[in-house]
């Protein structure tokens, strides 16, 4: 009796045991598609053209997700833990698409794939930390093909979206690391941005923070990101694009000189051979202004060093003043600077 006991303890401890899921692989911009041959070929275009076209903001048709379709075998031994997958299932594949579809019973999936308006469902960590997992369900390839075009903008925003939120809580997963940034940034410009702990703080002072990571990479290049936050006191033209740029110049120009040549620093570029400023109006729960600026910047009195820039403004009404946080990336004789872009964009949700 008490060696069953002990039997039935056992069983019990590891029984209840929950599941300890990996990290997700790969990079925040590979995306994995999953399904039967006759179905990947038959979505190839209408999956390429939205989310493996190239993306207006970079240079050399960066696409806006590296896209990887491995067959079943694959998906399970490699593939199954990358960062995002989209999954689509059919009423003839989805017997073969195993564990991928463990999350839903066979009533759910008839359900969706019979339901000629689904849209694309999205669940979190279902094969390893820091995942996303997309679904699309149709009664054949041409269905899928059909859904895909009708929920094309919701989809990419989704996907994107959860992405970069992934990738936020990925950052700050350790969370005393840059509690004390954000405070220190609350109690100076009303308004706080955690820095990710592998950022080292290069300079501060009279209101101006600059932080900077190198990262040494063999396989994707050596690279920069810095990090710029900073406030100054608003007027009515403060957040128009003449007036972000005017100041964001001013500033680095005071504060992050280039190399040992008087006069350079990184400014922001007006050469034809960037693509073309753009500045959103982003979502405010509170009324308050906030923008988005991107572009690129150059080294004013250099002509070979340059990237591509992020900003954001948020206005703070009770003071009348604006908040400024930025990333930069200088990746030297590489194509791929999305990935850098999205873990400032990452970083920027943590703007409160």
């Amino acid at each position: 009796m008490r060696y069953l006991l002990i039997i039935c303890t056992v069983i019990f401890v590891y029984g209840c045991k929950k599941k300890t899921l990996p990290e997700a692989t790969g990079t925040v911009g590979d995306l994995v598609i999953f399904t039967d041959d006759q179905t990947n070929s038959e979505t190839s275009k209408t999956i390429t053209e939205l989310l493996g076209s190239a993306v207006p903001y970079l240079t050399d048709n960066e696409p806006w997700f590296n896209i990887e379709k491995p067959n079943p075998e694959q998906f399970e031994e490699s593939f199954k833990t990358k960062k995002n997958v989209l999954v689509l299932v059919t009423e003839s594949n989805s017997e073969i698409l195993g564990s991928a579809l463990d999350g839903f019973n066979k009533d759910s999936i008839k359900i969706l794939i019979n339901n000629s308006a689904s849209a694309p469902v999205f669940k979190r960590d279902i094969f390893a930390k820091h995942q996303v997992v997309g679904y699309i369900f149709g009664k054949d390839s041409k269905d899928i093909s059909r859904k895909i075009a009708e929920n094309r903008q919701s989809l990419f925003d989704m996907l994107s979206a959860m992405t970069l939120k992934t990738e936020n809580e990925n950052l700050f997963s350790d969370t005393s690391s840059n509690s004390v940034y954000f405070k220190k940034f609350k109690v100076e410009f009303g308004v706080g941005v955690s820095i990710p702990k592998d950022y080292k703080l290069m300079k501060s002072g009279n209101g101006f923070y600059w932080f900077q990571k190198d990262v040494k990479n063999a396989e994707q290049g050596d690279r920069t990101i810095g990090l710029i936050v900073h406030g100054y006191f608003s007027s009515d033209s403060s957040f128009s694009e003449k007036d972000i740029v005017r100041m964001r110049d001013s500033f680095n120009r005071i504060n992050i000189p280039f190399g040992e040549v008087p006069g350079t620093y990184v400014s922001t570029s007006n050469s034809s051979r960037f693509p073309a400023r753009t500045l959103q109006l982003l979502p405010s729960n509170d009324g308050s202004r906030n923008l988005m600026l991107r572009g690129w910047w150059s080294v004013k009195g250099a002509t070979d060093v340059y990237g591509p820039f992020v900003r954001y403004i948020r206005e703070n009404a009770i003071n009348k003043s604006v908040f400024a946080f930025e990333g930069f990336v200088y990746k030297p004789g590489k194509n791929a600077k999305l990935s850098d872009l999205r873990e400032i964009e990452a970083i920027a949700l943590s703007i409160k």
